[in-house]
């Protein structure tokens, strides 16, 4: 703890973590996690977002059955509900099989998503997608949509030997 508090910046930690591990008072394993919690202050939502990056999205008049062959095509299992750049929500494939109209709207579905610039930190953006309980976040360049970011896309830089889960990107 008096360390720490000594150390209070990244760079600082970084190094007290290195010391720690060279001289065997810190195993490699958690030296390794440590410092890539650590790099979270460098990391920015646009280093997160693959440079091919296809968001799976359907027109604001979509219907559920346009939500669901939206997921079938991709495979991604969240959809976003949107006009041009305009993000209405987003819709989870599994609330659309309890609706027994499949011409019915997908907007009626969609729930709030989190709309971040490219600029924000990723500990930020964690930090907002754990306040609301949400998974991924959109990501923008001034008004223009750049890419989604989810939890599935974050969680192997910090943790690289835990296996990748499903597909829930949009």
């Amino acid at each position: 703890v008096d360390e720490i508090s000594i150390a209070g910046d990244p760079q600082a930690l970084r190094a007290l973590v290195e010391h720690s591990a060279n001289v065997g008072a810190l195993e490699a394993s958690y030296s390794a996690s440590i410092t890539r919690a650590l790099t979270l202050a460098d990391i920015t939502l646009q280093d997160m977002v693959a440079a091919d990056a296809h968001v799976t999205a359907v027109s604001g008049s979509a219907t559920i059955a346009d939500v669901q062959e939206a997921t079938r095509r991709s495979g991604h299992l969240r959809v976003l509900v949107r006009d041009g750049d305009a993000v209405r929500g987003v819709v989870h494939v599994r609330d659309t099989l309890t609706v027994a109209d499949p011409e019915a709207f997908a907007v009626t579905l969609a729930r709030p998503v989190i709309e971040l610039d490219r600029a924000t930190p990723l500990h930020e953006a964690l930090t907002r997608m754990r306040e609301v309980s949400n998974q991924f976040v959109v990501v923008r360049a001034g008004s223009r949509l750049v890419g989604v970011v989810t939890l599935a896309d974050i969680l192997p830089s910090l943790l690289p030997t835990s296996p990748h889960p499903a597909s829930d990107h949009p």
